[in-house]
């Protein structure tokens, strides 16, 4: 009985390694050189849409800011990312269309309103306000703090989102829920991160003005089918 159970282990450790392989060889066969995809991302009709994006979400930025003059402004930070794709999965029966080179700009709006979250909630959340936020994550977020979520260790840090791709994250009053800077981690195939103020970390901010929320914009402006 030994012999047998220890056949099937090894039987399924070989399936296991054999599914590894054929994902590292997929990768490499399908894969693009670090120093082409820079070319790609940093070429003329790339750095075209690029400029196109950028405009459309300080557009949109300066509509958030009309719209809701109590937000103090403390913080505009732009991160633009190319990212190479995934490679294939060989044993997904219905893999998605895979991507060679994608490229995501994120506009990062950071305020201190000086007033509670549910309040802020339910000023952004009113009738006629630029952007439409699902109902579900204004529950979520109103939830949090009307059964005081933030008490239970456990419990995730709550945003609200809409199906625009935009965000409103903020700093939740329990250990380890406060907002992270932007522009740290690995480095990917091309970054651009502006920050206005410059050099002026979340944590000072957050010693000067009190507790921050983070309204970002999202424009995926480019994606890149392997292969093309």
């Amino acid at each position: 009985m030994a012999d047998a159970w220890l056949s099937r282990s090894c039987k399924k450790v070989l399936a296991g390694v054999c599914v590894l392989l054929l994902y590292g060889i997929s990768a490499c066969k399908g894969g693009s050189t670090d120093a082409g995809l820079r070319k790609l991302a940093t070429s003329e009709s790339t750095a075209t849409a690029r400029d196109a994006a950028e405009k459309e979400l300080r557009a949109k930025a300066a509509a958030v800011q009309a719209h809701y003059p109590w937000l103090t402004l403390v913080r505009v930070q732009l991160v633009d990312d190319c990212i190479r794709g995934a490679p294939p999965n060989p044993i997904d029966p219905n893999p998605p269309t895979r991507m060679k080179l994608v490229c995501v700009m994120r506009l990062h709006l950071y305020f201190a309103p000086g007033v509670p979250v549910p309040t802020v909630v339910e000023r952004v959340t009113a009738v006629g306000g630029p952007t439409a936020w699902t109902p579900a994550s204004v529950r979520d977020a109103l939830t949090f703090y009307e059964t005081a979520g933030y008490e239970n260790p456990r419990s995730y840090q709550p945003r609200m989102a809409s199906a625009t791709g935009e965000s409103l994250s903020w700093d939740a009053p329990k250990p380890g829920a406060l907002l992270e800077e932007q522009c740290s981690g690995p480095r990917p195939v091309y970054r651009r991160c502006l920050s206005e103020p410059s050099r002026q970390p979340l944590t000072a901010l957050r010693e000067e003005h009190g507790p921050l929320f983070v309204w970002t914009l999202t424009s995926s402006y480019l994606s890149v089918e392997a292969g093309s």
